[in-house]
């Protein structure tokens, strides 16, 4: 089971992959949308993080 843990971990962290924090703020989500002229509604937040 250890060495099932460590591959996942490695396919994780490979080159390309990573961890996407979804639990962003309403604020600085607003502050990220408003980047991409992107509305900040409570259906784009949930889009975004994929809810």
């Amino acid at each position: 089971m250890n060495r099932d843990l460590e591959n996942l971990a490695a396919l994780l962290v490979a080159n390309g992959k990573g961890i996407l924090a979804a639990d962003e703020t309403v604020p600085t989500l607003t502050k990220r949308f408003d980047t991409l002229v992107i509305s900040s509604t409570e259906q784009s937040r949930r889009d975004w993080r994929g809810d």
